[in-house]
């Protein structure tokens, strides 16, 4: 049976370790909108890039006609960026991940497409080498929405690298995205070439007025700016949905410890009170006994006095 002193010690250490959990659950549902407030900033810039798009394609029409070639040649290799995330303690999101990416890999393979795979998350990167997939690149996530930026950069920088020396030109995106504060989806995203369909729904697409702007710079010059930018957002975005995605798994998964640890806690105190009853018992017992044994005692002592 455990001693009263070996209770309370582990009752002190649980309680520690309560307040740890409960602090990571804090700090993940701060993160959660510090980085879903990025996404949104993110949409109404995507949406302006969009409307860029709009306006030049209304202008010259057949400017991205040769998409549909370019997305249906097998031989061009193609760009992986999965993102994962940095640090544990954050469920089974980064297995999620790697499964639903090696899907994808045996999909290429079966179709002999030549992949080239960079990993956003050292944490997720140590896993592909667990499954002994080479990648190009693994990349650190950046731990606050600061950091998105320049870590945005480093990968445009690694694109233009394929691009140049691969002959990489069809890219996609791996990575996870809030559906609420409390749930997420793995998502699968095509950035380059531009998807045929989107291309075509923006040619279809009226504009929101009478007048369609007009441009002094050269369309190949406009169209180039705007790719980039297009490439920007749509990575920093995939980025700002897997960082807050990482913290809904990590909020989810300290709530689970903060309940079996508040549980483990009432044990651990209804058997320090059984303990401490259990004492007091044999401790009145003790006092019962001793007394019973004077009160028997005193008579003898009156008999043999004179």
């Amino acid at each position: 049976m455990q001693t009263l002193e070996h209770l309370k010690k582990e009752i002190d250490s649980t309680r520690n370790l309560y307040s740890v959990v409960k602090s990571m659950k804090a700090l993940a549902s701060v993160n959660i909108h510090q980085f879903q407030n990025v996404v949104h900033a993110l949409s109404g810039y995507s949406q302006t890039i969009e409307m860029g798009f709009q306006a030049v394609l209304k202008v010259q029409p057949d400017i991205y006609g040769n998409l549909e070639a370019i997305q249906t040649n097998p031989s061009m290799p193609q760009g992986l960026i999965v993102f994962g995330t940095e640090q544990g303690l954050c469920g089974q999101i980064n297995q999620q991940t790697l499964q639903y990416t090696v899907e994808k890999l045996q999909e290429f393979q079966s179709q002999q497409i030549v992949s080239k795979i960079m990993v956003l998350g050292t944490h997720l990167g140590s896993m592909f080498s667990g499954e002994k997939i080479v990648l190009d690149k693994c990349l650190a996530q950046p731990n606050s929405p600061q950091g998105i930026s320049k870590t945005v950069q480093t990968l445009i920088m690694h694109l233009e690298e394929w691009q140049s020396n691969h002959q990489v030109q069809q890219v996609f995106l791996i990575f996870n995205h809030p559906l609420s504060t409390s749930s997420y989806q793995i998502q699968y995203k095509q950035i380059l070439p531009f998807n045929f369909e989107w291309v075509q729904q923006l040619r279809n697409k009226t504009w929101p007025t009478n007048q369609i702007p007009r441009y002094h710079l050269p369309t190949d010059e406009l169209v180039q700016a705007l790719i980039r930018e297009y490439i920007f957002v749509s990575l920093a975005k995939a980025l700002a949905d897997s960082l807050a995605s990482e913290n809904i798994s990590r909020m989810l998964t300290m709530q689970r410890a903060e309940e079996n640890i508040s549980n483990q806690l009432k044990i651990l105190q209804d058997r320090h009170n059984n303990a401490r009853q259990s004492m007091i018992n044999e401790e009145l017992l003790d006092i019962v006994s001793g007394y019973q044994i004077l009160t028997r005692r005193s008579p003898e002592k009156q008999e043999v006095s004179p």
